[in-house]
């Protein structure tokens, strides 16, 4: 599985991408320290969550005067979870203090805690989606 934020349409610019196909167009690829995901390793995916906003009405002022957008169902953090731990994938802006601020965002967070993950989910006011 890969994961990226993505443009779909009907969904804002920055939202959560799952594929069978890597995003990247690139040849470079992200070599993350085994030590994180020792405890996924071999471990089947026995379920999975997704949180989003069920509706969400973004303003926006430009030369046509000002007007709102109304989006519905968009996913931006997927919980894995492999017998007894989880992880977090989510699509937020980089924040310098690593707390996310909107729901949106260019960059992809993984998240190893399930308190982090529950801390994300509350602070954004995210809900839980039907997947």
């Amino acid at each position: 599985m890969y994961f990226s934020w993505t443009n779909v349409e009907g969904w804002m610019s920055y939202s959560l991408g799952i594929s069978h196909e890597s995003f990247c167009q690139a040849l470079e690829r992200y070599e993350p320290s085994s030590a994180y995901w020792q405890r996924c390793l071999s471990q089947c995916l026995t379920t999975f969550s997704v949180y989003g906003l069920k509706e969400e009405t973004w303003f926006e002022e430009g030369t046509e005067g000002k007007k709102s957008v109304t989006y519905f169902n968009e996913p931006h953090l997927v919980v894995l979870t492999f017998g007894e731990h989880q992880v977090g994938i989510a699509n937020w802006y980089a924040e310098d203090d690593f707390v996310p601020r909107l729901p949106i965002g260019d960059d992809v967070w993984i998240l190893f805690e399930p308190a982090e993950i529950e801390r994300h989910i509350k602070g954004l006011s995210l809900d839980k989606l039907e997947a």
